[in-house]
């Protein structure tokens, strides 16, 4: 699965690096997906920035397109056998809505 962003230029954090942290001192922490690679998104050399307008706002801000490469997914609600499957599902379907 491959997840790509527009982050705020301004913006501290790198998710990719947050979840390398989390597994780092275990090799799989469970429930949280593994990265296999993360980055900014290129042309030429330099990064892609774009200025992006805010729908409700008005407001413009840059924001960097980043991609990252999952090495796991969340399961089908469809798929599930017990009431917390059914939950861990939903959960993952949300966390992959964008609320920014």
């Amino acid at each position: 699965m491959i997840k790509e962003q527009y982050i705020k230029t301004a913006r501290r954090f790198n998710e990719g690096a947050l979840l390398e942290k989390v597994h780092r001192e275990k090799k799989n922490f469970p429930g949280v997906v593994r990265a296999g690679w993360d980055g900014p998104v290129k042309v030429g050399e330099k990064d892609l920035v774009v200025e992006l307008e805010d729908p409700v706002t008005g407001e413009t801000s840059k924001r960097k397109k980043t991609r990252m490469v999952l090495l796991d997914k969340g399961g089908s609600i469809m798929d599930a056998k017990t009431p917390r499957e059914a939950l861990v599902a939903m959960y993952d379907l949300l966390e992959s809505e964008s609320f920014d």
